[in-house]
């Protein structure tokens, strides 16, 4: 032992150690530069919940956990901390895993925007990051429809481009997958509507996944349907084929025709009038394509063309003997009665097609006078008939019959004409509500 104390080399060797050893104390016992309380001329501020990013392959990767936030301790001269930069939150905290691949990691949180000259803590330090790596499942796109059209506009399949998307997302993710879906609002519309709209992806309970998916919007049309109803449509014919010559038949396409609109308005229609077919001069069968008028009010109709057969031939006579005359529009207070008892019932002449007139009868045919509104008095007042289509009376404007009308007397139901008259066996209606043919 002494002879190592008096050996130089063992001394500088000791002496060394012991330098290196006094060095470490000194240093490992310095506490951090951000630790280090502030001078007075320096000032401490704390910023919490700052939100943590991460640089990442997002093409490829997804994170599936890290803490949303951490907290950042600032010290430095109060002018530096007051900066705009940081008022303003420009600055960014973040942990960069580009270099990473799946799996779970302790990972150093950076940061950047900060001035110069002040000292940054990161609290904590380090934070665990859990990366998977992204699966794709490719999806139908579903439409669901919310809110209500106007009364009764229905709306109909909705077509969407595309029909599929692509879901990327972790696996532990994606097995939840259930849905893929573009939500379209048809609240009060009338009409068919074309909309871009985002996709949703959600799982079995209709739930919202934030997960990838490819397109991210959808281009829906929603084809919507308008109140319609079905009924007859009626021929608008005019004028008569030329002299000595008959209609046997007039034959549309077809006898009913769908009309669409508001409620409203179709609430109103019956009947729809057709196109005005105009027989005039006619001397053989027709074929004519019409295009059927468009009422106001409506908004389509279907079909809006209609085919019409009209059959053309010579013109056939039949009389017909005993028809009965009746008398309408006669009022409480007056006598009515004819000039001649005996045209109580009338013979006329028929003309039209000899397939129409063989099945015509008497009870097929109404004859009248009308005698509402007439004061007391003797009138020619013309008979009105009702006739089965492309059916006439020949001779129609000599078609006559003279009425005499008078006052009763109130008290006895008499005549106020001194002079008898004779009782007329005439038949007589409350209502001249026939039409014509």
């Amino acid at each position: 032992m002494d002879k190592w104390l008096k050996s130089n080399t063992f001394v500088k060797v000791v002496s060394l150690l012991l330098a290196v050893m006094l060095w470490m104390v000194v240093n490992l016992e310095k506490p951090p530069a951000a630790s280090e309380p502030p001078t007075p001329q320096e000032t401490s501020t704390t910023i919490k919940a700052v939100n943590l990013g991460v640089k990442y392959d997002k093409d490829r990767f997804s994170i599936v956990n890290k803490p949303d936030s951490v907290d950042v301790i600032l010290q430095g001269k109060k002018s530096l901390l007051n900066q705009q930069q940081i008022m303003a939150g420009k600055y960014q905290v973040f942990i960069d895993v580009t270099q990473l691949g799946s799996g779970t990691f302790d990972v150093p949180v950076s940061y950047s925007g900060f001035p110069e000259g002040v000292k940054v803590q990161i609290v904590p330090g380090t934070v665990s990051v859990t990366i998977e790596e992204k699966q794709r499942k490719e999806m139908p796109i579903t439409v669901e429809l919310i809110g209500s059209t106007q009364e009764g506009y229905i709306p109909g399949q909705a077509i969407v481009k595309p029909i599929r998307a692509l879901v990327m997302a972790p696996e532990s993710q994606l097995e939840k997958v259930a849905l893929v879906k573009a939500v379209v609002n048809v609240d009060g519309v009338n009409g068919p509507i074309t909309k871009t709209v985002p996709l949703k992806v959600l799982d079995a309970q209709g739930n919202e996944l934030k997960v990838d998916v490819n397109p991210a919007v959808a281009d829906v049309t929603v084809p919507i349907t308008s109140p319609f109803i079905t009924i007859p449509i009626k021929l608008d014919v005019i004028n008569r084929p030329a002299s000595g010559y008959s209609v046997q038949s007039i034959k549309p396409s077809f006898e009913e025709i769908a009309v669409f609109g508001p409620l409203n308005v179709l609430k109103s229609i019956d009947y729809y009038p057709g196109p005005q077919i105009d027989l005039t001069g006619y001397t053989s069968d027709r074929f004519l394509q019409l295009k059927i008028p468009m009422m106001d009010g409506v908004t389509k109709i279907e079909p809006d063309f209609i085919e019409i057969l009209v059959k053309i031939v010579p013109t056939e006579e039949k009389l017909i003997k005993g028809i009965p005359l009746s008398i309408n529009g006669k009022r409480e207070d007056m006598n009515v009665s004819l000039a001649n008892p005996e045209m109580d019932q009338i013979d006329v002449t028929l003309l039209g097609a000899k397939e129409l007139l063989k099945d015509v009868e008497k009870e097929d045919i109404q004859a009248f006078v009308d005698v509402s509104n007439m004061l007391p008095g003797t009138y020619d007042i013309p008979i009105t008939f009702n006739l089965p289509n492309f059916v006439e009376v020949k001779n129609m404007d000599l078609q006559k019959v003279t009425v005499m009308i008078s006052e009763q007397n109130r008290q006895s139901g008499t005549e106020q004409n001194p002079e008898k008259q004779p009782e007329q066996p005439v038949t007589q209606t409350d209502s001249a509500d026939a039409g014509d043919q």
